[in-house]
């Protein structure tokens, strides 16, 4: 609230000011207002923002697959020549790794999508360069095949 005076003897005016913090509430909501107008151009951000979205979705629980023969061979065994790791060490199926997304029941698109990323070097947050090492070593189709895996369908 601002009040003006004046003061009688110098006829001068002098401007007081009653400052109060922003509410925390309002303070959010500035914050939430700028990273959005930095997100419309960031596709890195927007990005982010879907694995945020997709990490906080309950973890489905696939069927159990019977077949091992229909499992492909970089999600169970990797392939030990080209460094890579059995993807489902670390994503789900065999065990489970902490920091790590469980992968099981994401959208095809997505998955592709992110190895995708991780294989240009355009997706960063892994730790040690471990999954760009991976995505890199990966054919197109070893990128499809292991997508579909992923995100089949429990009753299937």
């Amino acid at each position: 609230m601002a009040t003006t005076s004046t003061s009688r003897s110098s006829n001068r005016t002098s401007l007081d000011v009653e400052y109060s913090a922003p509410t925390r509430a309002a303070t959010e909501a500035a914050t939430s207002a700028l990273m959005s107008l930095t997100c419309v151009t960031s596709k890195s951000c927007l990005n982010r923002a879907k694995a945020v979205e997709y990490a906080s979705l309950p973890k489905p629980r696939n069927t159990p697959v019977q077949d091992m023969d229909k499992v492909p061979a970089l999600v169970k065994t990797g392939d030990p020549i080209r460094n890579i790791a059995p993807c489902a060490a670390c994503h789900g199926g065999i065990e489970r790794k902490l920091g790590t997304p469980w992968l099981e029941g994401m959208p095809r698109e997505y998955l592709a999508q992110q190895l995708g990323a991780f294989a240009s070097g355009e997706r960063r947050n892994d730790s040690h360069k471990q999954m760009r090492n991976v995505a890199r070593g990966m054919t197109p189709a070893e990128i499809s095949e292991v997508a579909d895996f992923y995100a089949r369908q429990a009753h299937e």
